[in-house]
């Protein structure tokens, strides 16, 4: 689960330092996080971060991350052909996730060439570090 928070979460950092602004304001005047990135789709945001789609062995082991992920929300499936045992294959899974961190730490790795974004304002932060949906 922890593998699967920590490979989510610096996805997701990418997509923000590459400009998807992880906040929007409700028809109510209230901030919220944007829709595509307040869900546990790691397959999604490889492919927006690599900007293509994972082999089969390491699509399987994010969508393995992803329900270790969900069963700490939602440790029982709803109906039974939803349950699934996220610990086959879980050797595979961390080595993949592993490789994955070490991965996706390059593309984190600066580039004296390109200028810093601006850093993010402290609100936005609490609302990405709290993880709320609607403040």
């Amino acid at each position: 689960m922890f593998f699967g928070y920590a490979i989510e979460n610096y996805l997701k950092g990418i997509l923000i330092k590459r400009g998807c602004s992880p906040i929007e304001t409700d028809a109510k005047s209230k901030l919220r996080l944007v829709a595509s990135i307040s869900n546990h789709k790691l397959v999604d945001y490889f492919n927006n971060v690599f900007s293509t789609t994972p082999d089969k062995i390491v699509e399987e082991a994010l969508k393995n991350l992803q329900r270790a992920i969900e069963s700490g929300k939602y440790g029982v499936p709803k109906y039974e052909d939803q349950y699934y045992s996220f610990t086959a294959n879980f050797d595979q899974t961390i080595i993949i996730a592993k490789g994955l961190i070490k991965k996706i730490k390059k593309i984190l790795s600066p580039n004296p060439t390109t200028p810093n974004p601006p850093p993010l304002k402290p609100q936005k932060i609490l609302i990405l570090i709290a993880g709320l949906g609607v403040l």
